[in-house]
């Protein structure tokens, strides 16, 4: 698919009563103004295959150099495309407009999506190392701040030490039942602190994890009202509402999307 140059092909219905005797100039006239037809005409007479703001192609792309990601500092986001295409060695098949960007051929577009392919990888595990550091950091800070009282010993005085002053005291008892009692009480305390930060840390998680459900579960719901929505009143509409514009999915309807659109265009 790569080493292959694609070809798009727009098809304009003549009529809405599927007949091959009719054409209806008004339906024509609207299909080719809201295709963008003319507007890929003109490009392509001039010999550009992709044409692209300067912003969005930015946002995308910004991720390949190190002077662009996260944020650059050129006075506009032209000059930062300028600087990008020239790091990549493209400045000769490309063309800079006011707001747009135009590449000529496929095979650049092509290359810049590999190159965005493989640092996004970088990036997504860069990320991932991050988070499980500032995660671990932040647990075992939470875990020294309950249980360090109890484990380290307390300096009550210069040079004495209630823990191996416990210790040394149960020793030369010979295992007094009163000092082992009250090491068992310390140890007790340690492990009961230690079974409370855990529990916390579980409710915070499942806290999370509930949020998470509650979102998706309005995503999904936000999703068909506003189908229902739209196609509310689509028998009275002109074309039985095939221009209407189907709602961007969230990502865990994409299937049903595609199911829901094939049993509405039978």
């Amino acid at each position: 698919m790569l080493g292959l140059e694609p070809f798009y092909v727009r098809c304009i219905k003549p009529n809405d009563k599927k007949s091959p005797q009719l054409f209806d100039e008004e339906r024509c006239r609207h299909q080719v103004e809201y295709l963008g037809l003319l507007e890929n005409v003109r490009v392509r007479r001039a010999g550009f295959a992709y044409r692209q703001t300067y912003e969005k192609f930015l946002h995308r792309y910004k991720i390949i150099p190190e002077f662009t990601w996260p944020n650059h500092k050129l006075p506009s986001d032209k000059e930062a495309v300028k600087k990008l295409i020239e790091h990549c060695g493209f400045q000769h098949d490309v063309a800079y407009g006011k707001t747009k960007i135009f590449i000529r051929t496929p095979r650049t577009l092509f290359t810049l999506e590999e190159l965005h392919a493989k640092m996004l990888v970088w990036v997504v595990l860069f990320l991932q190392k991050r988070t499980l550091e500032m995660v671990h950091a932040r647990n075992r800070q939470a875990e020294n701040a309950g249980v360090s009282l109890l484990d380290r010993p307390l300096q009550c005085k210069k040079g004495f030490c209630p823990a191996s002053h416990t210790k040394m005291l149960v020793s030369q008892s010979g295992g007094s039942c009163r000092f082992e009692r009250v090491l068992a009480g310390i140890s007790a305390c340690t492990e009961v602190w230690r079974g409370t930060l855990a529990r916390l840390r579980y409710k915070r998680t499942r806290a999370a994890l509930t949020v998470l459900q509650c979102y998706r579960r309005y995503k999904v719901k936000s999703y068909i009202r506003e189908v229902g929505r739209r196609f509310h009143n689509v028998r009275s509409m002109k074309g039985y509402g095939k221009h209407v514009k189907w709602p961007t999915p969230p990502k865990v309807l994409g299937r049903f999307e595609e199911a829901l659109q094939s049993i509405y265009h039978r």
